[in-house]
């Protein structure tokens, strides 16, 4: 590790690692490298720690352009470095909180980078399980009015193969983005990805979330069904008929006929009158 990379500045400090910025001594490249202190991570999060390998193991196989490249792991017997590429621009959260709302436009853009990563990565038999403004950053701050970030998904922490079996039954994830077959307690599949795909896409819309959600388990259908009423706040009254239908199949109680994330992505691709 000290032979191929400098390191340098710290970048973040979480509670699970450090971040460091750090440059490959034979080229000047600059990265990012996340450190985490095994022995602390044991003490103080039992079972954490397969977390790390986890994203390690699924970013090892993932290679798309709208999702964070790993570019070297090492593995000692007190720490873990994952070296990954830098991202300078900070949390596509922070983004939309500087600039409010996004036109259409923009936030047309952002989503079709971030539903192709989603696509390529349900083809990998692999689903995320806590997309969320906070997990796209973006490569660099944009230096021009108008200019349409790269952004990347990243944390894949909370990541599962599929292969295995085509459901899913771990309560996981965030708050406000958890899917109603989540709160239900019900098994699930990638289906959860394209709910919080589109909870992504009406805050970038709507620059707020589109439920109230306290994550509480919810007992029957007709609670669920009153919970999750898709309104628009008048601030979004604007909205284009193709926004709000692509929002009402993302945001599809019903998992079964909830979009997927291919149908997403030729929604947000198709050309609009």
């Amino acid at each position: 590790m000290n032979k191929k990379y400098e390191m340098k500045e710290v970048l973040g400090v979480g509670s699970t690692s450090t971040c460091h910025k750090c440059v490959e001594r034979a080229t000047g490249v600059e990265f990012a490298c996340k450190i985490i202190d095994k022995h602390d991570m044991e003490h103080r999060f039992k079972g954490m720690l397969q977390q790390f390998q986890t994203e390690i193991n699924v970013l090892r196989n993932l290679h798309h352009p709208n999702i964070i490249n790993l570019q070297d792991v090492y593995i000692t017997n007190d720490k873990i470095f994952i070296v990954m590429e830098l991202m300078s621009g900070g949390e596509l959260f922070d983004y939309v909180v500087e600039r409010g709302t996004l036109t259409e436009e923009e936030a047309s853009q952002i989503i079709r980078k971030v539903t192709s990563a989603i696509v390529y990565m349900h083809q990998q038999n692999i689903i995320h399980r806590d997309l969320k403004p906070e997990n796209l950053l973006l490569t660099h701050k944009p230096r021009t009015p108008g200019e349409i970030p790269e952004v990347k998904i990243i944390d894949f922490g909370l990541s599962k193969l599929m292969q295995e079996a085509p459901v899913a039954s771990s309560f996981l994830g965030t708050r406000g983005y958890l899917a109603p077959e989540m709160l239900q307690r019900q098994k699930y599949t990638r289906a959860v990805d394209a709910w919080a795909l589109g909870v992504i896409t009406y805050v970038l819309l709507c620059g707020c979330l589109p439920f109230d959600d306290d994550s509480a388990s919810i007992p029957s259908e007709d609670i669920l069904r009153s919970r999750f009423v898709l309104r628009f706040p008048r601030w979004a009254k604007n909205l284009s008929p193709s926004a709000r239908d692509l929002l009402q199949k993302l945001l599809e109680i019903n998992p079964r006929h909830r979009y997927t994330a291919e149908q997403a992505l030729s929604h947000v691709s198709t050309p609009r009158a």
